[in-house]
């Protein structure tokens, strides 16, 4: 490892109300077996189901603070822990407990400057929410060999399961050049961001637009941005576990899918004009609808999916898979033949 950086990898992990589920999320980096240091960087936001003490039970069980010190010390936005895993020394453990909600209140990019000093003394960065979990101990030790051995790739990712429904039920954008650019754009790449590891120093030289736009998502808008800058590479192995939770913006009640697919339409756009890429007259618009009537089917909701049938029928961006989802909404018996078949 370059001898200017601390750490190999530091992973980024943001909770909030996550206590009936950030232990798994806390073994899976335990689990890791890596002959480089690591600092997981888990930032809780004023939770108030119980995780903040959860977390400072686990860091009293697990953790040893270096020369001595006290394990948690305060900070005038929380309480903070610097330390060492007992077991494994490589794997260092940064948790900010956070007096104040930052998301409610709109400060939500506020929190990486919290753990700015550890992300800017690392080569790699990566990310797991509390939510979900890693489920392979050679995780970061795979990601870490290929990017070491291949730099004109600027970021990796895995294959993952599903907590609920079908594990295999997801789709993964694989490009036969490892080019992703525009492809990123036109349509849904499928990555998980649980599994990504990238370039800190690609990272450091993006635009970050996702920052000064409010959308709901920044993912997407990085893997766009990332993909603009080199290669990115698929590795099958399933290292990781993604938990579809019924509160979550992009899985939560009909609505909130809405507004989310109304978010992913504009972050398209927005991409599309910023690089001058050159789109289909109806690409994403066609897209959309399929999006929007899929997300009604699911819910199986009649009334949404006649109005945007009607919408799409007025804007002229009908299509054929548009037309199957919407059918199978509103004749129950199709419906169900349809939901048979996609859990197969």
């Amino acid at each position: 490892m370059a001898e200017r950086y601390r750490y190999m990898v530091a992973l980024q992990c943001m909770t909030y109300n996550h206590a009936s589920y950030i232990e798994e999320t806390l073994q899976g980096f335990a689990m890791q077996e890596t002959s480089f240091p690591v600092v997981y960087l888990v930032v809780d936001d004023a939770s108030t189901d119980g995780e903040q003490e959860f977390l400072k039970n686990w860091a009293e069980d697990h953790l040893q603070a270096d020369n001595g010190r006290p394990l948690w010390e305060q900070v005038s936005y929380g309480s903070l822990a610097q330390a060492r895993l007992k077991e494994k020394s490589q794997l260092n453990f940064v948790i900010l407990l956070l007096k104040e909600n930052h998301h409610q209140a709109g400060r939500h990019y506020q929190k990486l400057n919290y753990i700015a000093e550890w992300l800017n003394d690392s080569k790699y960065h990566a990310i797991c929410e509390g939510d979900d979990f890693w489920i392979s101990p050679e995780k970061l030790a795979l990601q870490v060999d290929f990017l070491e051995k291949h730099p004109e790739y600027v970021m990796c990712h895995t294959d993952f399961d599903l907590t609920t429904g079908n594990y295999r039920n997801h789709k993964i954008y694989q490009s036969p050049d490892d080019y992703y650019f525009p492809q990123s754009i036109l349509g849904d790449l499928g990555i998980g961001t649980l599994t990504t590891l990238y370039r800190a120093d690609v990272y450091d030289r993006l635009p970050q637009l996702w920052r000064v736009n409010g959308w709901p998502m920044g993912d997407h808008p990085l893997w766009i941005e990332l993909s603009h800058e080199g290669k990115i590479k698929f590795l099958r192995q399933v290292t990781a576990r993604y938990r579809l939770l019924p509160d979550s913006a992009s899985h939560g009640n009909l609505e909130k899918e809405l507004c989310f697919l109304d978010a992913i339409k504009e972050v398209r756009e927005y991409y599309a004009r910023y690089y001058n890429v050159s789109m289909p007259p109806d690409g994403l618009s066609r897209r959309y609808f399929i999006d929007t009537m899929r997300a009604a089917f699911r819910h199986k909701n009649p009334v949404v999916a006649k109005q945007y049938k009607n919408l799409a029928k007025e804007k002229k961006m009908t299509s054929g898979k548009m037309w199957v989802y919407y059918y199978a909404t509103v004749i129950s018996p199709l419906g169900g033949f349809l939901r048979k078949f996609l859990k197969r």
